[in-house]
C-alpha cells in the first residue's frame, strides 16, 4: 500500500503510522492536528523505565549529580558548578550507558542540562532540576515542555548565566514529580508495548 505523508513545518508523518505512546501532551496535540485523529494513548518518555536496566537499587554515594548535555561537556561552568557543592559527581553522558544510569541512581539530587539525565533521575525518584549552561543546546525548550506536560507539572529551569545555582533544599522543594506519578507512567508504557515485537 502506498504511504501518504503529511508535511508540517518541514517534518513528514506517514498517514498509516500507528502511535502507541507519545512523549507528552504537546506531541499528542500536534499529532492529532496533523493526522486529524483523536489519540487515546499514554504519554511519557520511555526513558522513565531506566530503573529496570539495573539489577537492584544502588546505595546512595553522592549528594548531587551534575549531568551536562553532550554539548556542554567541555564547558568550564560544569566543573565550576560541581565545586560549589560537597560530594558532587560530574556525570559524563558519553560513558558506558549502564554506568551512567547507575551513577544517577547513586545521587540524592540531580542537576542536568540533558533532558534524559532528568528523565533517568525521575525513573529513580531522584529530585532534580533542569539547568542551562549556555546556548549550545539547540531548540526552544519544546522537548522539555513536552516531557513535563505528560505529568501536568511546570517546566522549571535554572539559567546559570543569570541565576545562582540552587541549593539542595531548593531542588527538593521545587521537584513536582511524585513516585506515584512515575510508577503510573511506567505501568502505562509497559502495558502499551507491542508484545508481538518480542516474538
Amino acid at each position: 500500500q502506498r504511504q501518504m505523508c503529511i508535511r508540517d513545518r518541514g517534518r513528514f508523518f506517514k498517514r498509516d503510522m500507528r502511535f502507541l505512546a507519545l512523549r507528552g501532551e504537546l506531541s499528542r496535540r500536534n499529532v492529532e492536528r496533523m493526522t486529524g485523529k483523536t489519540l487515546d494513548i499514554p504519554t511519557g518518555d520511555a526513558g522513565i523505565l531506566a530503573d529496570r536496566l539495573l539489577d537492584g537499587l544502588p546505595e546512595k554515594r553522592y549528594e548531587l549529580g551534575i549531568i551536562p548535555h553532550i554539548c556542554d561537556l567541555k564547558d568550564e561552568a560544569a566543573a565550576q558548578l560541581a565545586e560549589k557543592y560537597e560530594n558532587a559527581l560530574l556525570i559524563n553522558v558519553k560513558d558506558e550507558p549502564l554506568e551512567v544510569v547507575s551513577q544517577i541512581a547513586q545521587c540524592r539530587y540531580v542537576l542536568s542540562s540533558s533532558l534524559h539525565g532528568l528523565i533517568v533521575a525521575d525513573s529513580f525518584n531522584v529530585p532534580n532540576m533542569h539547568i542551562v549552561f549556555g546556548e549550545r543546546l539547540k531548540g526552544d525548550g519544546y522537548k522539555f515542555d513536552d516531557y513535563y506536560s505528560a505529568y501536568n507539572v511546570p517546566h522549571i529551569q535554572r539559567d546559570l548565566r543569570r541565576e545562582a545555582a540552587p541549593s539542595l533544599d531548593e531542588i527538593g522543594s521545587r521537584y513536582a514529580i511524585s513516585r506515584e506519578m512515575t510508577e503510573e507512567k511506567k505501568a502505562q508504557l509497559l502495558a502499551c508495548f507491542p508484545r508481538s515485537l518480542l516474538d
